[in-house]
């Protein structure tokens, strides 16, 4: 089993961080199965402890991506998360979801998508997952900072 993002912090890191940008953020939307959703702006999105973390404005909850499977397709990382959870109060849960993609921009230009002519930014990131009981989140946005 690999750690999500071992790839990133051993081939891409310092690709990465020397890239970065100050102050990026995302846009997390969170689609309940009978058709309510939430869209939160301002999301902070960073890997640290090999981990991918997409915290919210208010730092209450954040999302943990902890365990994927990953592959690059030129510079665009795609990646298949099989361990996710969530954080707040302290507290960390595990979610039950059925599958979930995320795609990483490790280049430091714009790069497509695969099979898409969506056009990625450098560190720009783009994930969605739809759990077993019909919630779909996804995440555009760009990474505020990889740590080891």
């Amino acid at each position: 089993m690999r750690t999500f993002f071992a790839v990133v912090c051993i081939a891409g890191g310092l690709v990465l961080a020397s890239h970065l940008p100050a102050n990026a953020t995302g846009t997390m939307r969170i689609e309940q199965s009978d058709g309510s959703s939430r869209t939160y702006k301002d999301v902070k999105i960073r890997v640290s402890q090999q981990k991918l973390r997409v915290t919210s404005a208010d730092g209450v909850s954040t999302l943990i991506i902890s365990k994927a499977a990953c592959s690059f397709v030129g510079k665009i990382m795609r990646c298949l998360p099989y361990t996710l959870s969530i954080e707040q109060n302290g507290k960390t849960t595990p979610l039950d979801f059925y599958n979930g993609t995320i795609y990483i921009n490790t280049g430091d230009k714009d790069h497509a998508l695969p099979y898409s002519s969506q056009q990625m930014p450098p560190n720009g990131i783009v994930f969605a997952m739809h759990s077993k009981i019909g919630t779909i989140v996804t995440l555009t946005g760009k990474l505020d900072e990889v740590s080891k």
